[in-house]
């Protein structure tokens, strides 16, 4: 059976979630509003349950696999650019301003946690329902990643000696990456959670 794909954006002045069910041989648009900003993220916990993330605070949910997907009311403007689920019920979104929301009901309800900063959030991963990292625009001193042990109650800061914004991570276990870009291609490598991280060398 070939794999199935969903992604997001914006085209001319539509937002767009398009679909596929071959491997990506054929795209089906899904979603389509007037909006000139874009969709940012897209995540499936499972077969059938998904959330969209975007501009204003924005999150759409699907439980039919994307035939369609429904507005939640999530308690924040700030722009949403990522979004990862632990399961089906716990979800965390991040964004501008240090935004960080939780779910632990299926998106019925999202609660603020405090990360501690203003900084632009780009993108978030939850390895189980208490362990997470979460990335983004670089401080005056450099960028941390931001680490939870408590499933977002507390966060804490990991150095990494990047100065650069960092927009998307992806974690198996203890091993994370983080990607980012800026005069050349940047990637940082974990190995033990985010107690130290490397720099990896990638030829662009």
């Amino acid at each position: 059976k070939l794999p199935r794909f969903w992604a997001v954006g914006v085209s001319g002045t539509e937002q767009k979630i398009v679909y596929s069910d071959d491997g990506g041989k054929n795209w089906k648009i899904q979603y389509n509003v007037t909006d000139r900003r874009s969709l940012e993220d897209i995540t499936f916990p499972d077969k059938k349950i998904g959330y969209a993330v975007g501009p204003k605070g924005k999150i759409l949910k699907t439980t039919d696999a994307g035939t369609n997907w429904q507005g939640l009311n999530t308690g924040t403007t700030a722009d949403l650019f990522g979004i990862d689920c632990a399961d089906q019920t716990r979800c965390w979104a991040v964004g501008d301003k240090g935004t960080i929301i939780f779910t632990a009901d299926s998106g019925a309800s999202w609660m603020p946690q405090i990360s501690g900063t203003n900084r632009k959030f780009e993108e978030v991963y939850f390895i189980d329902q208490d362990q997470g990292w979460v990335v983004g625009a670089a401080g005056y001193s450099g960028n941390d990643v931001f680490h939870t042990v408590d499933g977002g109650t507390t966060w804490e800061m990991q150095k990494t000696g990047v100065l650069l914004s960092l927009v998307d991570l992806q974690c198996i276990d203890q091993n994370c990456w983080a990607v980012g870009s800026g005069v050349k291609a940047t990637m940082i490598q974990t190995v033990d959670g985010g107690l130290s991280w490397t720099p990896v060398t990638v030829p662009s």
